[in-house]
């Protein structure tokens, strides 16, 4: 336990009742090995801060710990020829073959779709030129009309 103190049961009901939180460290001067906040409610306050603060060292430790271990099983273990773990041509081939049946399919569905895309403009702009032949169609029909009308006047 790295933060307990002993306290007859009257203290120790008036802590708990108060929410009262102490810090246990090395004797000092006075002998004293118990600071207490006296605050009420200080033990709600600080609760959380000192959990957060447990956590982070056990995580470090954790940490340095499975640190070590890999340093170890580097230091340790390990073929000694480093292609010994390689896997076989035929299984490379395979993987090989099936990249490259994907980047086949990728550039299919690519194509496909500027195919698309060309047949939608040309679609669009053999449309604007049907409307636009109409309607200078209809000019020119009007303008020949209007002609006949003063040659005749």
């Amino acid at each position: 336990m790295a933060n307990a103190a002993l306290l007859c049961q009257r203290h120790h009901t008036q802590v708990h009742d108060q929410r009262l939180i102490a810090t246990v460290h090395p004797p000092d001067e006075t002998g004293s090995c118990v600071t207490w906040d006296l605050t009420p409610g200080s033990y709600d306050r600080e609760l959380t801060a000192r959990l957060n603060r447990i956590r982070c060292e056990q995580a470090k430790q954790r940490a340095t710990a499975q640190q070590r271990a890999a340093e170890r099983a580097r230091l340790d273990t390990g073929p000694p020829d480093p292609w010994i773990d390689e896997p076989p041509d035929d299984v490379v081939q395979a993987w090989v073959d099936e990249w490259m049946a994907e980047a086949e399919a990728l550039d299919y569905e690519s194509a496909l779709r500027e195919a698309e895309l060309d047949d939608a403009l040309a679609t669009l702009l053999d449309e604007e030129r049907t409307n636009a032949a109409f309607d200078t169609s209809a000019f020119d029909n009007a303008a020949f009309d209007n002609a006949e009308l003063s040659t005749t006047n």
